[in-house]
């Protein structure tokens, strides 16, 4: 091949990226841009193996894998050897940026990664130093956005907001528009319990007619907002747009995220007539069952199963649930869910009367919670606590725990500005810790 063929090869290759890259810009907005998106894409990869341009077939790969995850729910085992492929490559060349993008990736859909992967985190950290360093502006904003999430997922909230932060300043140093950045430092805050905070991050997100993905997600977030509160209803109402929007979208991963949120919000509203039980025991085990849900999507069905056995009463199996939730969440680096099913496995422990068994998890649940900073669980594990040993007789510790408990709950409230949403948490939180004093004054008087 002379070589201005392969120059013109090579300057058609870049032709396909951009073009296919575009095409998937649009697509988030656009969805029946999909095809056109996936096909440039597959032509640019055959183009790039003819010409054994293993950067750009890494790149290809990539891309192609968020494609698939986005818009085919079946297309789980293609991403996956996608995700493996790129690797492979990736080492193959000796690319540390390339390998860190690929294991970043791999990790984010749910595969098996290979190699030395237990700190993703800091190989995160060491590639964004490096493209700083080359003043890579462009990658810099993608990589980013995927250590928000990344870290959001691992529960380190403050460097969650802190990359949400950067990339927000990034988007505007180098002119785009911070879109889903607003969303991401949202749910964090939620976590943290800066409840108003999380609200006006909400305000600030691209969410117009030319940004439906973005204003989809942010409905989502305000769906957790609600739920956060334990304003069932408001959540319930905002979570069935964002279902529609998702499904309109053909966003299937974020359509089975808001049913999941959905559900859980009619839980806690308590509508849960037998026709709704059904419908809500379905979905659920559709996610469970299939083999197109990633692990937060399973991680989370099996803790919303776990509530509706609870409120049934099914109180061995409810546990059971909850306890599979919290192997897959921890097996999966996902601590936030990890510390929501253990705390939801106190709940059941009490009703079951195994009050030493709470205590014990309790104590080790709450460390990891508080370095987390994750204060939303921390009244919950510590009213766990108290109505624990008040069963084991111990009214003076329990009495210390109700107290921190409930000042917590305060503290919670105080960062809730709208006057009926504060008053309905504090009651539905107080509420809820008094019905569950009331289970360990029982266990306590039947001992």
């Amino acid at each position: 091949m002379s070589a201005r063929h392969s120059g013109n090869r090579a300057q058609e290759l870049t032709s396909l990226l951009g073009l296919a890259h575009a095409y998937y810009v649009v697509t988030l907005d656009e969805p029946d841009f999909g095809a056109q998106s996936l096909e440039l894409g597959k032509q640019a990869y055959a183009l790039a193996r003819q010409l054994d341009d293993k950067r750009s077939m890494v790149r290809i790969l990539l891309r192609r894998i968020l494609q698939l995850s986005d818009f085919n729910p079946e297309s789980r085992d293609e991403a996956a050897a996608n995700c493996a492929e790129a690797v492979a490559l990736s080492l193959a060349i000796g690319d540390e940026d390339l390998i860190t993008d690929s294991r970043f990736v791999q990790a984010g859909h749910g595969s098996s990664v290979s190699g030395p992967t237990a700190d993703i985190e800091q190989q995160g950290e060491e590639l964004l130093k490096r493209l700083e360093r080359r003043h890579d502006l462009l990658r810099l904003k993608e990589l980013y956005f995927r250590l928000m999430q990344l870290h959001r997922f691992r529960g380190n909230f403050a460097r969650c907001i802190e990359c949400c932060d950067a990339g927000i300043r990034l988007a505007a140093e180098i002119g785009a528009l911070p879109v889903m950045y607003p969303t991401e430092k949202a749910h964090a805050l939620l976590y943290l319990g800066r409840y108003d905070e999380a609200w006006a991050s909400l305000q600030q997100e691209i969410a117009d007619e030319a940004h439906q993905f973005a204003r989809m997600t942010q409905e989502l977030c305000m769906g957790k907002y609600f739920l956060e509160l334990m304003a069932y209803e408001k959540a319930s109402a905002v979570l069935e747009h964002a279902l529609d929007e998702a499904g309109r979208l053909h966003r299937w991963r974020f359509a089975l995220g808001a049913r999941i949120l959905l559900a859980t919000s009619v839980i806690g509203a308590g509508h849960l007539e037998d026709t709704t039980v059904s419908r809500v025991t379905q979905e659920l085990m559709s996610i469970l069952e299939g083999p197109t849900a990633e692990p937060m999507h399973k991680v989370m069905a099996a803790q919303v199963m776990a509530e509706l056995l609870l409120s049934e009463g099914r109180l061995d199996e409810a546990l059971r649930r909850a306890a599979v939730s919290a192997r897959h969440a921890d097996q999966s680096g996902l601590k936030p869910a990890y510390v929501s099913a253990r705390v939801l496995q106190l709940r059941i422990l009490l009703r079951l009367n195994r009050p030493t068994d709470v205590v014990e998890l309790a104590d080790d649940v709450l460390r990891i919670a508080e370095d987390m900073s994750y204060r939303p669980m921390l009244w919950r594990i510590r009213a766990a606590r108290a109505h624990a040993l008040r069963a084991l007789g111990d009214d003076v510790e329990a009495a210390d725990e109700y107290e921190r408990a409930r000042a917590m709950v305060r503290e919670l409230a105080e960062t809730i500005s709208d006057k009926e949403l504060k008053s309905k948490f504090l009651a539905r939180a107080f509420g809820a810790a008094m019905i569950s004093e009331a289970h360990g004054r029982g266990a306590a008087e039947s001992g």
